[in-house]
């Protein structure tokens, strides 16, 4: 490398991107510790729920009380932005390609279910002497209405509810949990609960929003990157916007447009309203001063940044970008704006209870910050994704605080300069002066690819 090249490369890393993937053993659990001094655990999953940004502030009284006694990570990420594999990260700790979890598990995406041997929270936190519960929406099986094939993945109790709408159902999930957790008053062992809703997800579905009767006038805009024509940005994106499922859900002029984003602040602020019954039940039950309580979703929504709905196809901030929030009584109110990815939930899950992990895992245990201790600075999340239906090519990619990269595998890049450019409209990609920063990323994610054994070969 000439010494130009390499003043550059200090340039770029000084600019704050790590070298190395960097997947080793930081995420490894320590050992199971026994005793009722274990805290329970209430995770509280809802879907298509991205972090704030282009809608005005909206009311959530849930997360509010939750951020009062904890920690808000303002940049944690999803590993893959899909209901599966999004899921399939939060419950094994592992990307979804490690796993086998390529797209989504249902009759359309058609990717065979999640195994039931491989280590997930159900079974590891079982056989930890932890009770277990799963309620809500669930989307790792082919066959989610089959009981017997879900109890396999070892939840003392599992409830599954439709993998399609929150309308009627959202209440339903909630109300069953909160008496699960009512129930253990009492109990002899710790517990660990996930209650999976399902909205804001109903705003994939316009033709039900009029269910939901009249809702407020929000204060709504298009959003500054707003564009009418996807497939100018990248042609595969047309394709998606043509398929008959998204035809359906794509706006048709500026009238319409506010109105989904409306409805969509509307279920943002109806889902977490609802969640609020399960820290009620906690309170009942005179669980709450021993319960640790995690706020995520599984993956964000695009409404109609740069002209995209949905989700899968790219790795924009609106898709990747969701709320994180760790609770527990007593903690003192604040955030973390280091980068966090979802891949580390199992590893503070373990941290926080003294479970173990029966394998290596690739996240970071976030529990010392608990306790106001530090933990290893990341450099760069990795995440992954494909189209829904295979409409666009699978993509790979880094985000760091600066940079966000990600390649399709047709050979297509995308590179944005985050702190000038936040809402990534500026394509950086192929221009001469950062082909080297290009460089670096693609070589990074390659990395990634071969460490985590992608079982798409191209470009390794």
């Amino acid at each position: 490398m000439s010494a130009s090249g390499k003043a550059g490369r200090r340039k770029f890393l000084k600019a704050g991107v790590s070298v190395g993937v960097g997947l080793g053993l930081a995420g490894i659990c320590r050992k199971a510790q026994g005793g009722n001094d274990r805290p329970n655990i209430l995770i509280i999953l809802v879907d298509q729920d991205r972090y704030p940004m282009h809608t005005p502030p909206l009311s959530r009284p849930t997360r509010d009380r939750l951020r009062n006694n904890g920690i808000e990570f303002t940049k944690a990420f999803c590993a893959y932005p899909l209901c599966s594999p999004s899921r399939a990260t939060l419950l094994t700790g592992k990307y979804p390609h490690q796993v086998g979890i390529l797209t989504n598990t249902d009759f359309y995406g058609k990717n065979p279910s999640l195994s039931p041997e491989l280590p997930n929270l159900g079974r590891v936190f079982s056989q930890a002497d932890y009770g277990t519960a799963w309620f809500g929406k669930w989307h790792l099986c082919r066959s989610t209405g089959n009981s017997a094939e879900t109890q396999k993945y070892g939840f003392d109790r599992i409830r599954i509810s439709s993998q399609l709408f929150g309308l009627g159902r959202d209440q339903s999930t909630i109300a069953h949990a909160a008496s699960w957790i009512k129930d253990q008053t009492g109990a002899s062992k710790p517990w660990l609960c996930v209650c999976s809703a399902l909205n804001p997800h109903d705003i994939c579905y316009p033709p039900i929003y009029g269910l939901y009767g009249k809702i407020p006038q929000y204060p709504v805009s298009l959003p500054p990157n707003f564009v009418k024509d996807a497939g100018e940005i990248y042609a595969p994106f047309a394709a998606v916007l043509n398929t008959p499922a998204t035809r359906s859900q794509i706006p048709k002029n500026e009238e319409q447009w506010i109105s989904y984003l409306r409805h969509y602040c509307y279920f943002t602020e109806l889902i977490d309203r609802q969640t609020g019954a399960l820290l009620d039940a906690l309170a009942q039950a005179g669980q709450l001063e021993k319960t640790v309580v995690i706020y995520t979703s599984d993956h964000g929504e695009m409404a109609g940044s740069h002209g995209l709905v949905n989700k899968s196809m790219s790795m924009y901030e609106e898709n990747l970008h969701i709320p994180l929030v760790i609770s527990r009584p007593g903690l003192k109110a604040s955030s973390h704006d280091g980068l966090v990815s979802h891949l580390d939930l199992v590893p503070t899950l373990c941290g926080l209870s003294g479970v173990a992990w029966p394998e290596p895992l690739p996240g970071i245990d976030l529990s010392p910050l608990l306790s106001a201790r530090a933990i290893p600075e990341r450099g760069q999340i990795f995440a992954e994704g494909r189209g829904e239906l295979n409409t666009t090519p699978p993509w790979r990619g880094l985000r760091t605080k600066k940079w966000k990269y990600w390649q399709y595998l047709d050979g297509a890049e995308f590179l944005f300069d985050l702190e000038k450019d936040a809402y990534e409209i500026t394509k950086l990609a192929g221009e001469k002066t950062f082909w080297e920063i290009a460089l670096e990323l693609r070589s990074q994610v390659r990395a990634f690819r071969r460490e985590t054994q992608d079982p798409f070969k191209e470009f390794l």
